[in-house]
């Protein structure tokens, strides 16, 4: 039988514990990892896949500089890609890597590969200056 004396110090560090629960602030996760399969003849020959991780609360003022979100801002996804101008990661908001697209209402019903490669030149032509 335990004495008076440990029962007493587990029951504070239960009590202390408890209180830490109760009163902490909630802690909610703002990222997601974004699992990628390839697709054609890529997907065909390396079946590998790509990943990338989205940041609610972090956007790219450049593809190398981030910066916390203003209000409104939907974050951005930060990529590595081997030897884009000697960078190991790059980083671009959200709409424009999901969809190439800059607003939400451009962001097309239905796709094929020519408004895909229209769309992707498109973003490439928009982002280039920044």
């Amino acid at each position: 039988m335990l004495s008076s004396r440990p029962r007493r110090a587990i029951a504070l560090v239960l009590t202390v514990l408890s209180l830490i629960v109760l009163y902490a602030p909630r802690i909610h996760a703002q990222a997601a990892l974004l699992l990628e399969e390839p697709y054609g003849v890529f997907g065909a020959l390396n079946p590998t896949g790509h990943n990338a991780i989205y940041f609610a609360n972090i956007c790219a003022e450049t593809p190398v500089k981030l910066r916390r979100c203003d209000p409104g801002e939907l974050g951005s996804v930060i990529a590595r890609y081997q030897g884009i101008a000697g960078y190991d990661w790059v980083a671009m908001p959200l709409l424009p890597y999901l969809y190439s697209v800059e607003d939400v209402s451009d962001v097309p019903a239905r796709v094929d590969k020519a408004r895909c490669a229209a769309c992707v030149i498109a973003t490439m032509k928009n982002t280039s200056g920044r």
